[in-house]
């Protein structure tokens, strides 16, 4: 649920079925959002909901140990605008 999506392209894993529903959804209800990256992960998150597809699974499974690292370039984003975080260092 990272930024609150339940379907999002940062290192995320899905059930073949959900990502099948969520395809066939996008096909008839949004086709011309399927070829860009914002669109589709924003499109998508409207249809997880619309449609109801995640709702028989309200958790996300977590492992109990780091697997995964996401250092984020986002060279398609021109559509919706991100926040920049940045790290301040405390002298001590």
């Amino acid at each position: 649920m990272d930024w609150n999506y339940p379907f999002d392209f940062c290192g995320s894993i899905y059930r073949s079925s959900h990502v099948q529903s969520i395809l066939s959804h996008m096909v008839d209800c949004y086709p011309d959002k399927i070829c860009r990256p914002n669109h589709f992960e924003f499109f998508g998150n409207k249809i997880v909901v619309e449609f109801k597809i995640a709702d028989e699974f309200p958790c996300c499974l977590s492992l109990n140990f780091p697997c995964l690292t996401v250092v984020t370039v986002n060279k398609v984003q021109e559509i919706y605008s991100t926040p920049v975080y940045q790290l301040k260092l405390e002298k001590g």
